[in-house]
């Protein structure tokens, strides 16, 4: 990851292996980490009414955005693997905003009534903000037509996490066929016919249409019981990995952290669970509603009334010497 922060000394380092070359500030402190917790509780609590299970989302929320950007919204991803994920997604959102891929050519043709920012392929190119979002796959979760920084805006990251979230745990609660992917050789000549357990293929093969069976629909568990229903787990694992079948090394990693944190891996979600979505408009007869745009304006101003500007890293003591 590359971030820019300015006014702080960075530090590059290669990865490696790998050549990479990549450049960061110091970890946050305490001091910086308890802000940025304390905004993120902020926006969470603006969103969450009713039933909604606050104290899971905000641990859930501070520990990816720990995870993923150290805490610092205008992180850059580019280590290798963030950049061809946010290459290949270039190229397969490109109709998403309003644009066409040259078929079977890694370029696209821009339109005049498409997304004006993405002729500039190089701002799409990195993981960005709080979760290191692919950029093409996660900016019209928000709004097609807004340039890709949109996502290192604290509260835009948090809302269209939220969302995606939502759309995660529909599909999982409506089943997913788990094990019924069939991996065909992309060469009939050679190789094997072989059923994935995850729903992913070698490159050598394409996946086909299974048997249909959905056979999953969740890993929430009630006093050791499976009872079949979407788990924070399903939803973290799907938005992080892209893969909406559990897999047994995540599993086990989702609930040594949640349990840390003293909340429960495994518990049931449910849409009220994750809080009032924004509206991405209005109707005029409404004066009540808030759209998308209001609701950036209103809680980026509250943001800025409530917490000051980041804590001043504390200067290490230097041990006097004997």
């Amino acid at each position: 990851m590359d971030v820019h922060h300015p006014g702080r000394r960075q530090k590059c380092v290669r990865v490696r292996g790998s050549g990479t070359r990549v450049c960061t500030t110091r970890f946050p402190g305490a001091a910086e980490k308890a802000w940025r917790a304390d905004r993120i509780e902020h926006i969470v609590r603006d969103r969450c009414t009713g039933k909604c299970k606050f104290r899971t989302l905000v641990t859930v929320l501070t520990s990816n955005a720990m995870r993923e950007s150290s805490m610092r919204p205008w992180v850059r991803h580019k280590l290798n693997p963030d950049s061809k994920a946010n290459r290949l997604a270039y190229l397969r959102y490109a109709k998403t905003y309003g644009h066409e891929r040259v078929k079977h050519k890694s370029r696209i043709t821009l339109k005049d009534t498409g997304n004006p920012h993405y002729a500039d392929k190089e701002r799409w190119s990195f993981g960005l903000g709080y979760y290191g979002m692919i950029a093409a796959g996660w900016v019209a979760t928000w709004d097609r037509m807004a340039p890709p920084e949109i996502l290192c805006r604290e509260p835009v990251a948090i809302e269209v996490w939220l969302r995606r979230a939502r759309g995660t745990l529909r599909k999982v609660a409506g089943g997913v066929d788990c094990e019924g992917y069939r991996c065909k050789p992309n060469d009939p000549e050679t190789g094997k016919t072989f059923v994935s357990t995850d729903g992913t293929c070698p490159a050598t093969h394409h996946r086909v249409r299974g048997d249909g069976k959905k056979d999953f629909w969740g890993s929430a568990t009630s006093m050791g019981t499976p009872i079949h229903k979407p788990a924070m787990y399903d939803i973290t694992h799907a938005i992080s990995s892209g893969r909406l079948c559990p897999g047994p090394k995540s599993k086990a990693r989702f609930a040594r952290k949640m349990r840390a944190y003293g909340v429960a891996p495994f518990g049931r979600i449910r849409l009220r669970d994750l809080g009032t979505p924004v509206p991405r408009h209005c109707d005029a007869e409404d004066p009540d509603c808030e759209d998308q745009a209001s609701w950036l304006e209103r809680i980026s101003t509250e943001l800025d009334a409530a917490f000051a500007g980041p804590p001043k890293p504390s200067k290490k003591r230097k041990k006097k010497s004997a």
